[in-house]
């Protein structure tokens, strides 16, 4: 399978496991590698710099995390294809943006669906989740779109839905 698609959970929901008396987290907080990064300083008492965006589990982790790849080679953000995972506790979001589209090949339940064998997308009654989850992601990667030339406004009502087979493999 392409790198750019290995982000199913089994490629990317990693436990990280902190013990001992000042442990820090809940059970499924979310982070990212940022956030664990974060996790690490703090549990050190580095203090974070200020351009510095992870997020720790002592600061509540996060309601969601975004997973990106431009596949193998180059991660040429200007011109080629990204691949992006949304993940929340319940969801996860799989999209790609091709040029100046955003197309979404996958969305799973996560909670019925933990293997995330049954690919919800087309639901209609996950639609608004769907939407809330693009929301997020453009606010969250603002400086990549504008270094692609994209605003958030373009993107945020002008998303598709696209079949997982046309997804390359």
């Amino acid at each position: 399978r392409d790198v750019a698609l290995r982000t199913n959970f089994e490629d990317i929901d990693i436990p990280l496991v902190l013990n001992g008396k000042d442990a820090i987290g809940q059970p499924r907080e979310l982070i990212d590698s940022m956030g664990a990064s974060a996790t690490i300083l703090e549990l050190c008492d580095v203090a974070k710099p200020s351009s510095f965006k992870g997020r720790s589990i002592g600061e509540g982790g996060r309601a969601l995390v975004i997973s990106e790849s431009a596949g193998g080679g180059n991660a040429d953000i200007e011109n080629r294809d990204l691949y992006f995972t949304v993940t929340t506790a319940r969801h996860r979001m799989m999209t790609v943006l091709r040029g100046r589209q955003l197309e979404i090949f996958g969305f799973y339940d996560r909670d019925s669906d933990p293997d995330e064998t049954v690919n919800r997308m087309a639901d209609a009654d996950v639609r608004p989740t769907i939407q809330e989850m693009v929301n997020t992601l453009l606010a969250e990667r603002d400086e990549l779109l504008k270094i692609r030339g994209i605003e958030q406004s373009e993107l945020s009502d002008n998303w598709t839905l696209m079949s997982p087979e046309t997804v390359e493999e």
